[in-house]
């Protein structure tokens, strides 16, 4: 996908910070750089040694109260202290690395299942591209880019083809990869005869659309075209729907509202769960953009999934803020805490999905005419 969210939006757009509104006030209510920069240094400024950061990481786990008693402690000017702030970037740290264990060792329960594969769809520009590869970097532990991606501001999808990312773990005989992979699509434009058609991601969804297929917005997938597959099996089929928005983008177009409308409606029938991660955060939001931290107190972003929510129907609890990696050339814990965020949910979801609609009486094709009970 192209990045045309990443255009900064209005001057003094997001200048009003309020209370943290997703009600999560703990992990979420500042996070950092993580323990290994916030506290390896002693009072007189010399670099502690390992142990006694692994010593203050054992006493902040048997004793939880100095996290609290921590974070509340205030200078004289109002601001937490940097113990507060220290045992902060601790505690989601470790939450982070939590998560990451989470989703780096899950395996799919069932037979015939190897891993939850989730599909990506939403306007052209809102970085569906750039979020794979932002998933990749946190999975991976290291800058990687497995999606192309373009830099430049287009109103013309950058991906045409339909195409499986996968995430590799290990190296020479030993690899393998990990247990989730993305479906990157072509993006929906204005017009009918503009972008990918809503019948194909339908088709998709039941993993009619082989790998490699081209999209022509002129002439939607059918079952006589190379491109359908006409015998899916339960790889090919989509166990997570997500929507990805920009949050500097525009207000959507009615016609691409009612093409995601239609993608959703044909998920909900198929009994596929479905969230949304909103994009480009930082620049949308100054504040949210000079501290990550930020995203869950800023209000104009609080604006955005609430009218995105209202618009599409996704409740406000499955819409994720993420920034994706664009200018960057090492990981940074705020930007990971965000993806990794939402993309347990996604494994959360996934793997709720594949329990609950296969089973061993009943075949691929039963599961894909499986709906919500």
């Amino acid at each position: 996908m192209n990045d045309e969210g990443r255009s900064r939006g209005p001057v003094g757009s997001c200048r009003t910070v309020g209370e943290p509104w997703d009600g999560t006030q703990g992990w979420r209510e500042s996070f950092g750089t993580g323990p290994e920069q916030s506290l390896k240094r002693d009072p007189s400024g010399e670099v502690e040694p390992r142990n006694g950061i692994q010593a203050k990481r054992e006493a902040l786990e048997q004793n939880p109260s100095n996290f609290e008693e921590g974070v509340r402690e205030r200078d004289s000017r109002g601001t937490r202290s940097n113990r507060g702030n220290q045992l902060i970037n601790f505690y989601v740290f470790r939450d982070k690395q939590r998560d990451l264990q989470y989703v780096q060792e899950y395996k799919p329960v069932k037979d015939g299942i190897r891993y939850i594969r989730v599909l990506l769809y939403g306007p052209v520009g809102a970085g569906k591209s750039s979020f794979i590869n932002s998933v990749s970097n946190v999975i991976r532990q290291r800058i990687s880019s497995p999606a192309l991606a373009s830099s430049t501001t287009s109103d013309k999808s950058f991906t045409t083809q339909y195409q499986t990312h996968t995430f590799i773990k290990g190296r020479g005989s030993s690899k393998t990869i990990y247990p989730v992979v993305f479906n990157d699509i072509m993006g929906l434009e204005e017009g009918s005869k503009s972008g990918v058609t809503a019948n194909d991601i339908k088709l998709a969804l039941e993993g009619h659309v082989k790998e490699g297929h081209k999209f022509n917005p002129a002439s939607p997938l059918t079952k006589n075209d190379p491109g359908y597959n006409p015998n899916p099996s339960a790889d090919d089929r989509v166990h997570v729907l997500v929507c990805v928005l920009s949050a500097n983008a525009s207000q959507i177009k009615s016609s691409v509202l009612e093409k995601m409308k239609s993608i959703r409606e044909a998920a909900s029938e198929l009994g596929i769960p479905q969230i949304a991660i909103l994009t480009h955060i930082d620049a949308a939001c100054g504040e949210t953009e000079k501290d990550l931290k930020n995203v869950y107190k800023s209000k104009h972003l609080r604006k955005k999934i609430k009218d995105f929510s209202a618009a599409v129907g996704i409740p406000l609890n499955c819409i994720f803020p993420v920034k994706n990696y664009s200018e960057e050339i090492d990981l940074n814990d705020d930007v990971d805490f965000l993806i990794l965020s939402a993309l347990k949910k996604m494994v959360d979801f996934g793997d709720d999905f594949i329990e609950k609609c296969y089973q061993e009486t009943l075949t691929w094709r039963d599961l894909v005419t499986c709906r919500n009970s």
